[in-house]
């Protein structure tokens, strides 16, 4: 059985039900505490323990099912101390919510839009282009998601939500379902019954016609603090940027992104960055990466490569802009020619 299906299996099982409901008022307890309020418990307020439980073990199982290294891993284990980490996980996961929440509620509900329906049974969902999250309940429909073609104002809100529908609401699982299937429906009717992929930017930007959005604009883009820079002596280096001075922004800016591209960079040893630098940059073959980066055969490198390549997608994952499902391709130019350039200046001074 392949491991996302022993995951599945072992999330319906009543004895995993039972513990994430143990875990669920746990949690409820901790959030009433902190005042944590993430938007998808909606207007219910962690204050009622009871009345939340469900949605907390509904987004745990979501929490789970996205998660595809840690938390499953030590299910599949069976790890005795998969309670305490999935409640240590999961509560700094809610503060973060409440977090992207206040800064772009627009960016949070498309990410919290992407995560449901991804994990939705009547939902089929697709990348385009490998950026960009559509969805369907055809699996069958053809790979691409049609132009829009149809006013969003003119496609009115369900009449068993229109009435009451504010932006905690929609975040709920259930309501952002009951959405998804409206919309993608009211746009195959539109169509004359032609059914097609919808992109997750239409479906969001028609929740926004009728569910306040607003979000923090603020002109942010060159006035942060600069990055601390590369020494300009000769084989010396300034004092290396702190991930916990940079703060994700609605749109990042030529200074964010040169923070961040130096962040990871730090992270980095010269062979790490040597290895990166000619295979990403370079496209050099593996055995050519070797010979530079003195390893006796391309496994070496190829095993690094990977290991970079997801450290980076996990500091990347909470940018606008250049996390998965919401990258957007002059955000990402700008980000791989900065890191590009640093990796360069670090390699030829080390």
């Amino acid at each position: 059985m392949a491991e996302s299906e022993r995951i599945r299996s072992w999330l319906a099982s009543t004895q995993t039900q039972t513990f994430l409901g143990k875990l669920a008022r746990s949690l409820s307890r901790n959030m009433r505490r902190e005042n944590i309020r993430p938007p998808f418990l909606g207007n219910g307020h962690p204050a009622d323990a009871e009345a939340v439980i469900p949605d907390l073990v509904s987004e745990l199982a979501v929490f789970i099912l996205q998660d595809k290294s840690r938390i499953q891993a030590l299910i599949l284990a069976g790890d005795p101390n998969l309670a305490r980490y999935l409640h240590h996980a999961f509560l700094n996961h809610c503060r973060d919510l409440v977090r992207r929440a206040d800064v772009d509620p627009v960016r949070y509900y498309r990410k919290r839009a992407g995560e449901v329906l991804r994990q939705s049974a009547p939902i089929h969902t697709a990348l385009r282009g490998e950026r960009y999250v559509m969805f369907s309940l055809h699996a069958e429909n053809a790979s691409e998601a049609a132009a829009l073609d149809v006013d969003l104002g003119s496609i009115p809100l369900p009449p068993k939500l229109a009435e009451g529908l504010d932006y905690e609401t929609a975040c709920r699982k259930e309501v952002l379902e009951q959405l998804a299937v409206y919309f993608w429906q009211s746009l195959t009717e539109a169509r004359g019954g032609r059914q097609a992929w919808v992109d997750l930017r239409d479906f969001v930007n028609w929740v926004g016609c009728y569910v306040p959005m607003a979000f923090t604009t603020a002109a942010q883009d060159d006035a942060e603090q600069p990055a601390a820079p590369v020494s300009d002596r000769p084989g010396t280096r300034g004092p290396e940027p702190s991930l916990s001075d940079l703060q994700p922004l609605p749109r990042p800016g030529s200074e964010q992104i040169k923070k961040l591209a130096a962040c990871f960079t730090a992270q980095l040893d010269s062979k790490d960055r040597a290895v990166f630098y000619h295979r990403c940059f370079e496209e050099a073959s593996w055995d050519e990466v070797a010979r530079r980066t003195a390893f006796s055969g391309p496994s070496g490198p190829h095993y690094r490569y990977d290991q970079i390549v997801g450290r980076l997608r996990a500091l990347l994952r909470e940018w606008p802009g250049l996390s998965p499902g919401d990258e957007d391709p002059e955000t990402m130019d700008r980000f791989m020619d900065k890191l590009r350039a640093i990796l360069k200046k670090s390699l030829s001074v080390s």
